[in-house]
């Protein structure tokens, strides 16, 4: 191509040289063979000369035709390069050697949320951190030696002012003399990736630190369609002695201890098979011969169609829970026998009691008739006063205070006998737990309890009190009961003052009836729920048996009673029950 520019303008100058020295010598031939021989070398010279016109025309024709298609197929190539660029989810960008951009495609439009005409003229550090601002110089510095960058993940800055992780590519710009003229820069958006990628790695993080979770705590074994065990953790071989070796690839025959019948291992695989969750109690066989329970929970992993292709069991060692159930009922069981004897005992000691009080009642009644013949009798006589003194003294002294005597005591031991009965009674009344309304309850209760109230001239407050549940009759006796406590127990030096309040804390509805009485003694405090225990025996009537039966009556009741007191200043007896669903607010 280099020679091609010099050949043909000699070429030309030949020609045209030996066609004008033809032209010569035909005009300066004489007349004859020499005339005729000079027009014929003029002639050819002239055809030689626009045969040679006629190629460099043809040629350059050719080469002007061949250079049309070559800008033609560059064209084409151009509107598809530029047709992909624009077609392209990632941002493609171009930028002159001060990092300003020259070129902004949609898919840059689209990630950074700027129009082509907002960013083509800006830097490109409109859309680089503050913090990656070294990061990119350092790229622009690589790209000025020539240098292309392969793709590195980076942050860039939305319009929005939102960073996104990009996965960027750099590459130079040259000219036709191979100078760096720019940099053409890739861009696609990975923040959705990223951020699944971070979920991906905190939910394996999550399941790691569940399945560690699990091993520390549960008895995990996994199996295929089959049964077969294919994993087993260490609790497994913990609790059951075999090696994971002995386990895979053994059933769980293994460990059956025989306690459970066929159908209800039917059940258990019917249930799994059919891709149902099951949940239930098993009693295994270890190695050693021990048994062991546990509270299973097998979930079938289903495949494609539907059916299971694994089993994974996660059980939780629950032998000593079993152990301690058998005992309580064994407990229960024996402590309920106890109860009934000694119901049985009371009741039948009350009634064998009974019988003979009766007789002792009735011989008092018939010597009372008889000390009154006897009276009328020595009324008569007149004529021996010693001997009617003496009867006298008999009659009317020491027969009638030994009658006296016998009934108190007999009315003492059927006013024991009958407390008795009554506390036997106590296990064997049905009760009727109802939602109680305590306002209204209480205020019977001071209806009923008036006379003594104004008689002792008592002031007593009710609160708000919270709705609870309970037995109506049983708890109505339980707070007449320290009511006529506070009236019993009143300080003679002091107006007596009764205030109940009431509350809750947590499912209990707790209820307060206080007293400025005489107190109760710190020693006394501990004995006041035994039964027949009184704090002043000498001077109050009673059983001893009121404060027994508000225990036992509020124990069965799911409540409780308890009392504080200072003595001399008055007591605080708290009685909790479990509260409804509309009880009010707690104490504060």
């Amino acid at each position: 191509m280099k020679n091609e520019r010099y050949e043909s303008p000699v070429a030309f100058i030949c020609a045209a040289a030996v066609l004008i020295a033809s032209l010569a010598l035909v005009a300066s031939a004489a007349a004859g063979e020499t005339r005729l021989a000079a027009i014929a070398l003029g002639a050819a010279a002239n055809l030689g000369f626009l045969a040679w016109i006629f190629r460099r025309t043809s040629r350059h024709a050719r080469e002007r035709a061949a250079a049309s298609a070559d800008a033609e197929r560059h064209r084409q190539g151009f509107a598809i390069a530029n047709s992909i660029i624009e077609a392209t989810d990632d941002a493609i960008i171009t930028k002159d050697l001060k990092g300003v951009i020259q070129g902004w495609n949609r898919g840059a439009e689209r990630i950074f949320g700027y129009s082509a005409a907002e960013a083509i003229g800006n830097n490109i550090m409109l859309i680089v951190p503050e913090d990656r601002a070294e990061e990119a110089n350092g790229i622009a510095e690589r790209t000025l030696r020539g240098e292309s960058v392969g793709q590195y993940e980076s942050v860039r800055r939305r319009r929005s002012g939102e960073l996104i992780d990009v996965l960027v590519g750099v590459a130079p710009i040259r000219d036709l003399q191979g100078r760096v003229i720019g940099a053409c820069k890739t861009a696609r958006d990975i923040s959705q990736q990223k951020r699944i990628g971070r979920e991906m790695a905190a939910t394996l993080t999550e399941l790691k630190d569940v399945r560690a979770a699990l091993d520390e705590h549960s008895i995990v074994a996994i199996t295929d369609a089959a049964g077969l065990i294919t994993f087993a953790n260490d609790r497994f071989c913990d609790i059951s002695k075999y090696s994971r070796e002995e386990l895979i690839g053994r059933d769980h025959r293994i460990i059956n201890s025989r306690y459970h019948s066929k159908e209800f291992f039917r059940d258990l695989w019917s249930t799994i098979g059919r891709g149902h969750v099951w949940r239930g109690e098993i009693r295994n066989r270890a190695k050693d011969g021990s048994y062991y329970w546990v509270d299973t929970t097998i979930f079938p992993r289903l495949g494609a169609g539907g059916k299971p292709t694994q089993y994974i069991a996660i059980r939780t060692d629950i032998t000593q829970r079993k152990a301690n159930e058998l005992e309580l009922l064994r407990t229960a069981s024996e402590l309920s026998e106890k109860n009934k004897e000694m119901e049985t005992i009371v009741y039948t000691v009350s009634h064998d009691l009974r019988s003979p009080l009766v007789n002792i009642q009735g011989f008092g009644r018939q010597l009372n008739r008889s000390c009154e013949r006897m009276r009328a009798l020595v009324s008569g006589a007149g004529d021996n006063a010693v001997r009617e003194a003496d009867l006298r003294e008999a009659v009317e002294s020491t027969i009638p205070q030994a009658l006296r005597f016998i009934n108190a005591s007999t009315n003492k031991i059927d006013l024991l006998l009958a407390g008795l009965l009554r506390y036997s009674r106590l296990g064997r009344v049905a009760l009727s737990i109802v939602p109680l309304e305590m306002n209204s309850l209480l205020a019977e209760i001071v209806a009923a309890t008036k006379f003594q109230l104004n008689e002792a001239k008592a002031e007593i407050r009710i609160g708000q009190l919270p709705s609870c549940l309970g037995d109506s009759v049983h708890t109505s006796q339980v707070f007449a009961n320290l009511i006529d406590n506070a009236l019993k127990y009143r300080d003679p030096g002091r107006p007596l003052r009764i205030e109940v309040s009431g509350w809750t804390e947590g499912d209990q509805a707790v209820y307060t009836v206080s007293d400025n009485g005489i107190g109760i003694a710190p020693d006394h405090q501990a004995k006041i729920f035994e039964i027949f225990h009184r704090l002043n025996p000498d001077t109050q009537n009673g059983e001893g048996l009121g404060l027994t039966i508000a225990q036992r009556v509020l124990e069965r009741q799911n409540g409780k009673i308890w009392v504080e007191s200072d003595e001399g200043s008055g007591s605080n007896f708290h009685i909790s029950l479990p509260m409804t669903a509309n009880a009010m607010a707690p104490k504060q």
